[in-house]
């Protein structure tokens, strides 16, 4: 998958997907890397039922998982530093601020006009 825009909605929906049990990939620098064929019909769907049952708990820290981390592990939030102070609300939040301990890497800070800094 590939997100047209610049912020972090395409990575979110990638590890929802990927939470969900889906195998899933990014399209590293975005839809202008793809080289490959590409199909201009939209693709017909039939209705399915879909119940998230084995989730990848291992991709999600709970409360508990925070609290007892040991002292070598870093949470870093990526998000830019109006956000991470909490003086800005990211979109659909409704409590700012960030995560006592977690160090602060604005993800805009890893990517170039063309895509992703090669040593992020």
């Amino acid at each position: 998958m590939y997100d047209a825009g610049r912020d972090t909605r395409g990575a979110r929906l990638a590890w929802a997907l990927e939470y969900a049990g889906f195998d899933v990939a990014l399209l590293r620098d975005g839809w202008n890397a793809w080289k490959g064929e590409v199909e201009t019909v939209p693709p017909q769907f039939n209705p399915s039922e879909f119940a998230l049952e084995n989730p990848k708990r291992e991709l999600l820290a709970t409360v508990d998982d925070i609290q007892a981390r040991d002292a070598k592990t870093v949470i870093v939030d990526a998000r830019n530093a109006q956000e991470f102070s909490g003086a800005q609300l990211p979109p659909g939040s409704n409590r700012g601020g960030h995560i006592r301990g977690a160090i602060n890497l604005n993800w805009e800070d890893l990517e170039t006009a063309t895509g992703i800094k090669d040593d992020a």
